[in-house]
């Protein structure tokens, strides 16, 4: 999961005969940002509450999903490929 997963469903995206000029890339199933932040083994706290904020935001994937084939998410797979593309690109 991360920039090779992306990768891979871009390619397969570029297979499909007709896409729709719209369509929302993600993987499934959604993840919170405080377990992505615990699998890569950062320090982190929640900060104080602020008016407003959005709690949980997701993405309808069915239109992805009825054209190709995505990976399943997981916040340890997510972090173990942050840390290879960080060495890639450094």
């Amino acid at each position: 999961s991360g920039p090779r997963s992306l990768a891979r469903v871009l390619a397969r995206l570029m297979q499909v005969v007709a896409p729709p000029p719209v369509l929302n890339l993600a993987l499934d199933p959604p993840l919170s940002m405080s377990s992505l932040l615990e699998a890569s083994g950062l320090t982190w706290r929640y900060g104080p509450e602020r008016s407003g904020t959005i709690p949980k935001a997701t993405l309808s994937l069915d239109r992805l999903h009825a054209l190709v084939e995505t990976p399943t998410a997981t916040p340890e797979d997510l972090a173990a490929e942050a840390a290879w593309a960080r060495k890639v690109l450094a």
